[in-house]
């Protein structure tokens, strides 16, 4: 008959959990050592916590047990409560904990308790268990103690004997792979830790069926970066952003058509002011909001500002946003943005300023001059064509340099002598190009950084370049 106290907490529910351990028979005989589970109450409301030790004692009281140890024994790991336990003298719980039942209350528990199998002490010391799976009985030479640095993989169940949790420890410190898996044995986590500290990286998240359902990443320890849930078809659920643990903004969230819930305005521009820039010319990664604000503190000046709320409302509605110097596109699948420069001449000086004119402007001219042979005598019909491709290299301070071929398009070119040079130039002087047939369509702006341009001197500048007619060049230069 159930004790007539225990009707006081009929009406409390708890958790019943397990935490494992090892034990010692006694303190002096060590050579004994059994791997076990103890029963945990924990109340489901905080202010039902008092009332715990009360609960665990009744339990132990009904089942006339003063332990109410448990372990786990053969090949299925199925869960026994260790009965005919002989007076233990050292206990030491402190590893991880499973849960035997959620929300139950005080009748249900003792009634799960005295189902559950039971399996006397005497076997568990007895030959017949030895190597058993989740239950040993281990000679003191056998562990792993003995040994601080060597790898000791420590396991939590589920209440169906499944692993809920396996944790490589070396020196009571995680060290290598904690993983987590559901309760039909699917993997559902998995972290890399060093020394007691999470290692950086994306972490993956997988449902009860293998899929994949969500990514993050993690930077000094703390969620930090994009994060990403997907429904089971692999079709993007939600996006956003961590730092320091905390969410930036809201997460876009999408139906499993792929289309995007609705987000409020504030959340839409909130995303997109932290969301990843990347110059394409340049080859640099800013964030939007960052380059925007540099640029009018620094280089915009009064004609240039940019307004950050016409750009939020350009990539918001329609995708992309452009004026008369550059234009940025929303790439939804990467999830970032890309700033292509529209207008080099005019943008350039004012971007490379930002960048602390670290970077070269490559412009590729194409010339040509028609010379009659008899000045002045338009009815003679002999003429020479000159043509010149000239490269020239300038970061809008004080850097210029120039290297010149002659010869356009399909043609072979031709390395200009000192003397091609000083005619070139003449012809400069004297203004005898046709600049509006020529120049103007065949001028062709790149971009490349003064470092790499030192390393790869002109030949492998204009070669990177990847120029239509590339093979027309000399082989060196």
């Amino acid at each position: 008959m159930m004790d007539e106290n225990i009707d006081n907490l009929k009406d409390i529910l708890f958790h019943l959990e397990i935490e494992g351990t090892y034990f010692y028979q006694d303190e002096v005989n060590k050579d004994d050592y059994f791997i076990a589970y103890r029963l945990i109450v924990i109340a489901s409301d905080q202010d039902n916590e008092d009332c715990e030790g009360e609960i665990g004692f009744h339990l132990k009281s009904e089942m006339s047990d003063d332990y109410l140890i448990f372990t786990y024994v053969g090949e299925n790991s199925e869960r026994h409560r260790i009965i005919g336990l002989p007076e233990i003298e050292y206990f030491k719980f402190e590893n991880g904990v499973g849960t035997l039942l959620e929300k139950t209350n005080i009748v249900d528990a003792v009634e799960f308790l005295k189902n559950m199998k039971t399996i006397n002490f005497k076997e568990l010391i007895s030959e017949n268990l030895y190597n058993k799976k989740n239950f040993k009985h281990v000679k003191s030479n056998k562990i792993e103690e003995a040994d601080s640095n060597k790898k000791n993989i420590q396991k939590t169940y589920h209440e169906n004997g499944q692993i809920k949790e396996e944790i490589e420890v070396i020196n009571e410190k995680r060290h290598g792979l904690y993983k987590e898996y559901h309760d039909n044995g699917q993997l559902r986590v998995a972290i890399r830790f060093e020394n007691g500290n999470q290692v950086d990286g994306v972490v993956d998240s997988y449902d009860e069926n293998g899929i994949l359902i969500r990514t993050v990443e993690i930077k000094n320890g703390n969620l930090n970066g994009p994060f990403k849930e997907f429904y089971p078809s692999g079709m993007m659920k939600k996006e956003g952003k961590y730092k320091d643990d905390e969410i930036i903004g809201k997460p876009i969230e999408y139906f499993d058509n792929e289309n995007i819930k609705d987000v409020s305005e504030e959340n839409k521009k909130l995303n997109l002011s932290n969301m990843k820039l990347i110059i394409k010319e340049l080859k640099i990664e800013t964030v939007l909001v960052v380059f925007v604000n540099n640029w009018n503190e620094n280089v915009g000046g009064e004609f240039f500002q940019l307004e950050i709320e016409r750009i939020y409302d350009y990539l918001a509605s329609e995708g992309y946003y452009n004026d008369e110097l550059f234009s940025i596109d929303l790439d939804k699948e990467n999830n970032c943005l890309f700033l292509e420069i529209d207008s080099p001449f005019e943008a350039f000086p004012l971007i490379n300023e930002l960048y602390n004119y670290n970077y070269l402007m490559i412009t590729k001219n194409l010339y040509k001059i028609i010379i009659n042979e008899f000045e002045n005598n338009y009815e003679n019909d002999v003429y020479e064509e000159l043509e010149y491709t000239i490269f020239t290299a300038e970061d809008s301070l004080e850097y210029d340099d120039e290297i010149g071929f002659k010869s356009v398009n399909f043609e072979s070119k031709v390395y200009m002598t000192k003397e091609d040079w000083d005619l070139y130039n003449n012809f400069h002087e004297e203004d005898l190009f046709n600049f509006d047939d020529v120049l103007l369509k065949n001028r062709t702006v790149h971009f490349v950084s003064k470092k790499e341009f030192a390393e790869g001197n002109w030949f492998q500048t204009i070669k990177s370049f990847d120029l239509y007619d590339w093979d027309t060049y000399p082989n060196e230069f």
